[in-house]
């Protein structure tokens, strides 16, 4: 489904501190291909992407009190409360994403 082409390639999971004593990150991220990562966002949580204007990245930044958790095929990450960190982290890897909506 292409939904509006903001998020290609992303799958956001609200509530994740909830959804992650339910599954684990080896379940998350089971099936997963390079095109897809998945941001799971505790409560009260966001994230800011500082992106230009063709859409890339350069930063993010954690806003709220709680974690961003960034699943990937092989590998997760997890952001501490008011962090920043590399836009590129949270970019899917695959061809498909640098597509224009």
């Amino acid at each position: 489904v292409a939904g509006l082409g903001v998020l290609r390639g992303m799958a956001v999971i609200p509530h994740h501190a909830l959804v992650e004593g339910r599954f684990s990150a080896e379940r998350l991220r089971r099936g997963l291909d390079t095109e897809t990562v998945i941001v799971g966002l505790d409560d009260a949580t966001g994230i800011l992407l500082d992106v230009d204007d063709e859409g890339h990245g350069a930063m993010a930044r954690v806003v709220g009190p709680g974690h961003v958790t960034v699943y990937r095929a092989q590998t997760q990450a997890e952001f501490s409360d008011r962090g920043t960190f590399s836009a590129a982290a949270v970019k899917p890897t695959g061809s498909n994403s640098d597509q224009s909506a």
